[in-house]
């Protein structure tokens, strides 16, 4: 079998030219669009029993300052995927609500948070720590309900 590839290669260096070239462009007007991995941030996948509400979820989010995030709906309709996209320190202020604090990693960003904002931000102040990260006396002290694996529930 014989295949003459040396009588392409200047057609196959013009194609590679001109897409080389392409990206150069692109590069130069849009830039790199880098996701989460190489930014920094948070995704968080949730699943619902029913049809998720975005604009609710996205509304509850808004809430906080300084929040850059994403909302959208993937695999099914009851599927969400929120993504924080870490510019700058989210900041929690009176105003923000948040439903309750879940633990599901031992980062050492978690290891010794301000319980006390935590608290001021919450309605109902509890902690679901599925790492059993903190002391339950400690945290009952501070009037926050904390709720572990393996250990008593404490209420306030």
């Amino acid at each position: 079998m014989n295949i003459p590839f040396i009588q392409f290669n200047k057609f196959g260096i013009m194609v590679s030219s001109g897409l080389i070239l392409i990206t150069l462009v692109s590069l130069l007007f849009k830039g790199l669009n880098l996701g989460l991995d190489f930014t920094g941030g948070i995704s968080l996948e949730m699943k619902y029993e029913q049809k998720a509400d975005l604009e609710r979820i996205r509304n509850s989010i808004s809430k906080i300052e300084n929040s850059n995030f994403v909302v959208l709906n993937y695999g099914s309709d009851n599927s969400v995927l929120i993504k924080f996209q870490s510019d700058e320190e989210l900041s929690i202020n009176a105003q923000t609500v948040i439903d309750a604090l879940i633990i599901v990693t031992e980062w050492n960003e978690f290891r010794s948070p301000n319980f006390l904002m935590i608290k001021k931000a919450m309605a109902n102040p509890v902690i679901f720590d599925g790492r059993n990260l903190y002391d339950p006396k400690q945290i009952s002290e501070l009037g926050i309900s904390y709720h572990s694996i393996g250990r008593p529930i404490i209420n306030t």
